[in-house]
């Protein structure tokens, strides 16, 4: 019989005791994946390297919950420039909530910001090919460029 490697994806290990995922369940504490059965629950392996980045985390979803609940806005939408090398998007206004290490904007790109929370902006980049990504941008990033969506100076 083929054995099946399970990917689990886990951030925050102490919020949480048991994560369930399908008819699989995580142990935090004991980190091992057991499937689930009727009778007994047979450990399974999966690789520990991604323990760290679960992307759809309970803990994600609740931050992005409350940064919209309390989060202040920006009108009129100002541009803000990159200074960092490397300007990251997350998913919620967490370091934990990577959205991915290879969806990043470069110094000097410029953003939309929409709103602010804590040590986060909520912003849009604008892609050449028209398209854009939206995510969350640690403010120490970014700088204001002085001008707003629309204005000519």
């Amino acid at each position: 019989m083929k054995k099946k490697n399970y990917v689990i994806k886990i951030v925050f290990p102490l919020l949480l005791i048991n994560f369930i995922y399908g008819q699989n369940e995580y142990g935090f504490y004991s980190n091992k994946l057991y499937k689930i059965e009727t009778q007994n629950n047979k450990e399974l392996s999966f690789d520990h390297k991604y323990a760290n980045s679960f992307k759809i985390c309970r803990y994600c979803e609740s931050k992005e919950e409350e940064a919209r609940q309390n989060e202040i806005s920006f009108y009129p939408r100002e541009i803000f420039k990159v200074t960092a090398k490397r300007a990251y998007f997350y998913s919620s206004p967490d370091v934990n909530c990577l959205i991915s290490p290879s969806l990043f904007i470069v110094h000097n790109d410029r953003v939309i910001v929409y709103s602010e929370y804590e040590e986060f902006y909520f912003v849009m980049y604008l892609k050449k090919n028209g398209g854009d990504i939206s995510g969350w941008m640690p403010k120490k990033q970014l700088i204001s460029t002085g001008k707003n969506i629309g204005s000519n100076n």
